[in-house]
């Protein structure tokens, strides 16, 4: 039962309540202490909620892409800020930074642009690299990940 609480709380975008205080220093990939703070509370439930994250990130994915297609700035911008939200409770800094800048902008691209394309494969990417620092820092298998090129 405190998995799923917390797995929605999670996927909501709600801060964790006992998680430290977020570093300053520079945009990095992962924050250490709050993966720290998160595989305290979660304890064995711990892989379960990053890969409840992969499965969500590609989901959210998906909803973006259809929002691009339908031409929907605030989905774009509420998929977005989704995004970030789940992002954060995890610590994926620089997925962080790049959904910021795509929630900060969705109102007022041009979502049938090129720029709207790039925007979407540096969001793959950064999903991917986040995904991929999480399990060279945890050690937890994300299911269906495959980074090898």
């Amino acid at each position: 039962m405190e998995m799923a609480m917390t797995l929605k709380s999670i996927m909501s975008g709600a801060k964790p309540t006992t998680a430290k205080k977020r570093s300053t220093m520079s945009v990095n990939t992962l924050d250490r202490e709050v993966l720290t703070s998160l595989r305290l509370i979660m304890e064995e439930d711990f892989a379960a909620l990053l890969n409840a994250w992969w499965q969500d990130a590609g989901e959210k994915m998906a909803q973006l892409h259809e929002a691009v297609r339908n031409d929907d700035h605030d989905a774009v911008r509420r998929t977005a800020h989704s995004l970030k939200g789940s992002g954060s409770n995890l610590g994926l800094l620089a997925l962080n930074a790049v959904c910021q800048e795509i929630e900060s902008t969705a109102t007022s691209m041009n979502l049938a642009s090129e720029a709207t394309g790039h925007m979407l494969v540096n969001l793959q990417q950064s999903i991917n690299a986040s995904a991929q620092a999480l399990q060279e820092e945890t050690g937890v298998i994300l299911i269906g990940a495959n980074f090898s090129g």
